[in-house]
């Protein structure tokens, strides 16, 4: 096969992962951003908007980004480097679009850069033609990565630019290497450092070995030159990086304690899941993927360490990301409760206890967005063998195994309980036009939800959105009795008729008063969020704030204004004793 030939194949079956990537959004590919709804990439997409919004003022590597009105709660960016494929979207495009697109973007370029790095470097390493080829589209298409926006991390797509690095670093370990050849290798390895603290340790336990295996392939020069040539690389990857870790030393992630790493890491992933091609739903609500690798990857990186010696080292690789994946303790019941006594312990949990400021890592499940790699490089000996035996049917036997991988690694594999590949930036239409008309200041919307972080983008005021907030229950004294509703709904107790609204009789303008001084221009309840208990809080908010302003199926807003009340009246935020019934506009069922 010819070099033109190969990579025109080769964008052919880029093209193809990038539209596996893709398939949630394609009903609307410039409106819709990739990632489910109740997934953490809302707050990931607000997180490089903001950060973008504010370069000049916060710089590119760490921003303080205020929200949660009135009190304020300070985020930083944790993958900055995936501003390189958001900023020239936003700033071309603009607004809401601009962002969706920088967004989606950011995912489609590591899914290219983790592909082509691949080529690149398994034409070195296996030789060209098929077998690269081969090991493109399955590190394109890992399932972990096809994954990742269902659980919404873009943290860790910059881990897909681990191939092209490896390859820029045995390239400046040539002979015949360049200055910028180091340069270019020690950019790649910060621009993964650069997607979070997850992958920067990670790079600090995986780098250091596979350089050193890396260095002495390299032929013609001498160990000196070699030394010489991974310090250069290192400095290089330390430099930019040193803002964000300066940082990270100023607000360090948690560390857990011993209990806590138990009870913690416990049900975050499920071996007996880990190797099913198609065992439906991995894992418990809420938690993370298992680094599953795929059937056919397997079968081909198991049968390229039996034929070929330079296979096994990377089938090694493999094998130990995923046992390392598994966390500190094994785990087999989706009742966690169970393992509490004595849970078995994993390598995980002993480079845990030898590096104890690794035990911030909460999911190392995580590390499937690298277990791939190693096995397409296993699998290309393989294949590479295959081919030569059975050169008339290489092409059938090629075609057959990207299918097989397609199918495989686009099996659904979400947690449980996350649901759509897909969610809209762009506000509801009777949201922006009540907010057009409503007061300035700040917007409570109930129930409390991150998501409501993305609508920002498009009115560009103050939120209140975290439960993380308890000053928001201050604020007055009808949020605080409804916080306590959704609060005693979402945990399957919804309150008795007689509790609703206590002591807000004659209370209401002194509560609206409140919410004013608190800074709130408009106070808005989605409906359509609340199936059980939207009556009962229409019903709970007109008794303190009047009839709504903007009244619709899925949305009721009211618009606080100040009023005056009598000197001698006093509702203090305090529970009071009384079931007297209250008279509201209308009475909850």
């Amino acid at each position: 096969m010819s070099v033109r030939n190969e990579r025109l194949l080769l964008a052919c079956l880029l093209l193809a992962a990038v539209a596996l990537m893709l398939r949630p959004i394609a009903a609307d590919p410039l409106g819709l951003a990739i990632g489910a709804v109740r997934s953490e990439g809302p707050r990931h997409f607000w997180g490089l908007w903001g950060t973008a919004e504010h370069l000049g003022e916060w710089g590119p590597f760490v921003a303080h980004l205020e929200l949660d009105h009135p009190t304020g709660y300070t985020r930083h960016l944790m993958d900055p480097i995936n501003l390189v494929f958001f900023l020239p979207a936003h700033t071309l495009v603009g607004g809401v679009a601009g962002a969706t697109l920088g967004y989606n973007l950011v995912h489609v370029g590591w899914t290219l850069i983790g592909g082509f790095g691949t080529w690149l470097l398994a034409r070195r390493l296996v030789g060209p033609g098929l077998p690269a080829l081969f090991a493109a589209f399955a590190v394109a298409t890992t399932p972990y990565l096809l994954a990742t926006p269902y659980l919404g991390r873009t943290e860790f797509l910059p881990g897909m630019g681990l191939a092209l690095h490896w390859y820029l670093l045995m390239r400046a370990l040539d002979a015949d290497a360049r200055w910028w050849h180091g340069l270019a290798a020690g950019l790649s390895i910060a621009a993964i450092a650069l997607g979070g603290w997850y992958l920067a340790a990670w790079l600090l336990l995986l780098e250091p070995p596979v350089a050193l295996a890396l260095a002495s392939r390299s032929k013609g020069t001498t160990w000196t030159r070699r030394m010489v040539v991974l310090t250069g690389v290192g400095v290089v990857a330390l430099l930019p990086v040193l803002p964000a870790l300066f940082a990270l030393l100023e607000y360090p992630p948690p560390i857990m304690g011993e209990e806590q790493r138990v009870s913690e890491h416990m049900g975050i992933c499920t071996p007996p899941q880990l190797l099913l091609p198609f065992s439906g739903e991995q894992g418990l609500p809420g938690a993370d993927l298992a680094a599953y690798p795929g059937t056919v990857l397997l079968i081909t990186g198991i049968a390229g360490a039996i034929r070929h010696k330079a296979a096994r080292p990377w089938l090694g690789l493999a094998v130990a990301l995923l046992v390392l994946s598994l966390g500190p303790f094994l785990v087999w019941t989706q009742e966690p409760s169970e393992l509490m006594t004595d849970p078995i312990r994993l390598p995980a949990w002993w480079v845990e206890d030898l590096i104890p400021p690794l035990r911030f890592i909460w999911g190392w499940c995580r590390l499937g967005i690298w277990v791939t790699l190693p096995l397409a490089l296993s699998g290309g000996y393989a294949l590479r063998e295959l081919f030569q035996r059975f050169p008339t049917l290489h092409v059938q036997f090629f075609v057959l195994l990207l299918m097989g991988v397609a199918i495989d690694h686009g099996a659904d594999r979400r947690p449980a309980g996350v649901h759509g590949g897909a969610f809209d930036p762009r506000p509801p239409p009777e949201l922006m036009t009540a907010l057009e008309t409503a007061p300035e200041g700040a917007v409570l919307q109930l129930p409390l939800d991150d998501f409501y972080m993305v609508w920002q983008l498009a009115h560009g005021r103050p939120i209140s959105e975290s439960q993380e907030i308890e000053d928001v229950r201050a604020s007055s004294w009808v949020v605080q009795q409804a916080l306590e509703v959704i609060d005693q709904v979402k945990a399957g107790d919804p309150p008795e008729r007689a509790d609703f609204g206590r002591g807000i009789r004659g209370c209401g303008s002194w509560d609206e008063n409140r919410l004013v001084e608190a800074g709130y221009g408009a106070v808005v309840l989605h409906r359509d969020r609340l199936p059980d208990a939207h009556v009962q809080l229409s019903w709970l908010l007109g008794a303190a704030l009047g009839p709504p302003d903007v009244d619709t199926a899925n949305m009721a807003v009211w618009t606080p204004e100040p009023q005056s009340v009598p000197s001698w009246l006093e509702c203090p935020l305090a529970e009071v004793d009384t079931t007297d019934e209250l008279a509201g506009p209308t009475d909850p069922p």
